[in-house]
C-alpha cells in the first residue's frame, strides 16, 4: 500500500483534484438517498405539489451524480494514466542504472519486457485504479453514516459497528490472494520469455520444418497463464461471496431496525426509503472497500520484484572521450586473463601490454585465443578477469567507445540509430554517412533520415548495419575506439576504405580485432599484439 501511496503523492494536486470531484459526486448521491424521504412522505400526505417538487429535485441531483460521476472517471482515468508512466520511469531508470554483468546475466530481455508491460497492467489495475475506488468508496461510508446521525444515533452506530467487522475482513482472507498473485505475475514473466525465445528461433524453425512447434510452444505457455489467472479469479470469488453476504446482513439489518423506529414514531416512514437506500451505499462501500484492499495488496509481490533491482549497486553512467576533450589517456595491460569455468584454463591467457595515445593497435591470434574476450574487458563490458587494466586517467569515468561483431539496431528512426537521440550538425552527421557508403541510399528513401527501421527487419543487410553503427561511432568523434570485427560482413574495397579513413585520423586511438585481413591493411596498424 505505501508504494501506491507514494505515487499519488508525487501527483499531489492531480490526486486532490479527484478527491474533490469525489466528494462532490458523493454528496449528490447521498442527498439523492435523503430527498426520497420526503418524496415518500408527500405520497403518504397525499400531496400532489410536494411529489412533483421534491420528484424534481431529485431529478436534477441524479443528473448531476451521472455528471460528476463520469467526471470522476475521467479524472481517475487520466491520473492513473500518469501514475503509470512515472512507476515505468522508475523501473527503466534502475534498470538503467544496472551493471552490464547485472543486465545479462541475472534477468533476461522477456523479464524487463514483462515488467514494462504485463506487471505494469497489474499494478494499474490492481494497484492504483483500486486505491482510487478504496478513496471512493471511503467517501461513501463517511458521507452517508453521518446522514444517518441526523435521522437516529442509533442507525450510525450500528452502521459504524457492522462497517468494522467488514472492515478486518481482508486481513482473515486476503492471505488467499498474495500466493496467487505470484503464480500470475511469474506466469506472465515465464510467457513473455518463451514467446520472445520462440519467435526469435522462426528462422531455425523454418529451416527444420518445425513450424508447428511456435504454435504449440506458445499454446503451452498461453495454458500456463490461463490457469494460474484462473486461480486468482477463483479465490477472489470467495473473497467477494464471503465480504458480499456479510455486507447484505449489514444492510438488512440497518432497514429492519429503521422499521422498528418507525412503528415507534421515532421517524417518519419515508425514512424506511432512505436509510435502505443509505444503508446499501454504506455496505456496498464497505464491501468494495475490503474487497479492493484485498486486491491491492496481491501488487507487493509485483512491487518486491523491483525492489531486487534497489538492491544492485549503481553504476555510473561512464561517458566515452570526445574530441572536445584534449587529454586522452594510454592504456596498461598488466596481466590480464579470464579463467574459464573450470578454473583449470583460461579463456584469455595472461597478457601485458602499453597502448600509447593516439596509435593504432592490431589485436592478433588464431581462433580461439581470446581477441574479442580482450577486448570487452578493455572496454569495461567483462569485468570478472585477473589483472589490471590502467588508462592512466584522473577521470574515472572515462570509458572507451566499443563497436561489437553484431551492433544492435533500435527498431526507430534511421536518425536515432545515428545520433542515439543526441543533437548533431547535418554535416557531420552526412559526413559519417558518406565515410560509409550510406549516404546515396538513405537520401534515396521517402523518408530519407525519418524512415523507421526494425531491430530485426530485413530492411538493412547486415553490412548496411555494421555501416550504420560505425557511422554511428564516427558521429561521435570519439578519441578512443575499440572494433570488434566491426567490417567482417563488408566487403573488403569498402571495408579497406573506411578502416582508412579511420587510420589517418590523427588522435584517435584505435584496438581493432579483425581474423581476416590483408598485408595492406596491416601494415596500417602502429602496433600488433600478438596473442597465443
Amino acid at each position: 500500500m505505501d508504494k501506491i501511496v507514494h505515487y499519488f503523492k508525487q501527483n499531489k494536486m492531480r490526486t486532490i483534484m479527484l478527491l474533490i470531484i469525489m466528494i462532490v459526486a458523493t454528496t449528490l448521491d447521498t442527498l439523492g438517498s435523503v430527498f426520497l424521504t420526503n418524496l415518500t412522505d408527500s405520497i403518504a400526505h397525499e400531496s400532489k405539489r410536494l411529489f412533483v417538487i421534491w420528484f424534481m429535485i431529485i431529478v436534477l441531483v441524479s443528473i448531476g451524480r451521472v455528471i460528476f460521476g463520469n467526471l470522476t472517471n475521467y479524472v481517475q482515468e487520466t491520473l492513473v494514466e500518469k501514475l503509470s508512466i512515472d512507476l515505468r520511469g522508475d523501473i527503466v531508470q534502475k534498470i538503467v542504472q544496472l551493471s552490464y554483468g547485472d543486465f545479462h546475466n541475472k534477468w533476461s530481455v522477456g523479464d524487463y519486457t514483462s515488467w514494462l508491460t504485463n506487471d505494469i497492467q497489474q499494478i494499474k489495475k490492481n494497484g492504483f485504479f483500486a486505491f482510487c475506488d478504496v478513496c471512493f468508496y471511503v467517501l461513501e461510508l463517511v458521507i452517508p453514516t453521518f446522514t444517518l446521525c441526523f435521522y437516529n444515533w442509533s442507525l450510525a452506530v450500528t452502521a459504524l459497528l457492522l462497517s468494522l467487522v467488514l472492515l478486518f475482513l481482508p486481513k482473515m482472507v486476503g492471505n488467499m490472494l498474495d500466493s496467487v498473485a505470484k503464480d500470475v505475475t511469474s506466469s506472465n514473466s515465464v510467457f513473455t520469455t518463451a514467446v520472445t525465445s520462440i519467435l526469435g528461433g522462426f528462422d531455425t524453425l523454418i529451416f527444420f520444418g518445425k513450424r508447428s512447434v511456435m504454435k504449440s510452444k506458445i499454446n503451452e505457455e498461453s495454458q500456463n497463464i490461463y490457469l494460474a489467472q484462473s486461480k486468482y479469479s477463483y479465490h477472489n470469488m470467495w473473497v467477494n461471496n464471503i465480504v458480499g453476504a456479510i455486507s447484505v446482513l449489514s444492510q438488512i439489518s440497518i432497514i429492519g431496525l429503521t422499521g422498528l423506529l418507525a412503528v415507534n414514531k421515532n421517524l417518519s416512514v419515508g425514512s424506511v426509503m432512505s436509510t435502505g437506500s443509505l444503508a446499501a451505499v454504506i455496505f456496498m462501500a464497505m464491501q468494495n472497500i475490503t474487497s479492493n484492499i484485498v486486491v491491492i495488496k496481491s501488487t507487493k509481490p509485483v512491487f518486491d520484484k523491483f525492489v531486487l533491482l534497489s538492491a544492485n549497486k549503481n553504476v555510473e553512467n561512464k561517458q566515452y572521450l570526445n574530441n572536445s576533450q584534449l587529454k586522452v589517456p594510454s592504456l596498461y595491460v598488466k596481466d590480464v586473463a579470464l579463467p574459464d569455468s573450470t578454473g583449470s584454463g583460461y579463456w584469455l591467457k595472461p597478457v601485458s601490454f602499453k597502448v600509447v595515445s593516439g596509435t593504432k593497435v592490431l589485436l592478433a591470434g588464431p581462433s580461439g585465443v581470446g581477441k574479442s574476450t580482450l577486448l570487452r574487458i578493455i572496454a569495461g563490458v567483462t569485468t570478472d578477469y585477473e589483472g589490471t587494466i590502467d588508462w592512466n586517467s584522473d577521470s574515472n569515468s572515462y570509458m572507451p567507445l566499443y563497436l561489437p561483431q553484431k551492433p544492435y539496431i533500435f527498431s526507430d528512426t534511421i536518425k536515432f540509430n545515428l545520433t542515439l537521440g543526441a543533437m548533431y550538425p547535418q554535416e557531420i552527421i552526412e559526413g559519417a554517412l558518406r565515410e560509409v557508403n550510406l549516404l546515396d541510399k538513405i537520401a534515396a528513401l521517402p523518408q530519407q533520415m525519418d524512415t523507421m527501421i526494425t531491430a530485426d527487419g530485413a530492411d538493412f543487410s547486415g553490412g548496411e548495419r555494421q555501416r550504420l553503427a560505425l557511422a554511428r561511432a564516427l558521429i561521435t568523434q570519439p578519441r578512443v575506439l575499440l572494433l570488434d570485427e566491426s567490417t567482417s560482413s563488408l566487403d573488403e574495397k569498402l571495408a579497406n576504405k573506411i578502416m582508412f579513413k579511420l587510420m589517418s585520423i590523427k588522435d584517435l586511438t584505435m584496438i581493432v580485432v579483425e581474423h581476416k585481413i590483408n598485408l595492406e591493411r596491416e601494415q596500417q596498424f602502429d602496433q600488433i599484439i600478438q596473442l597465443s
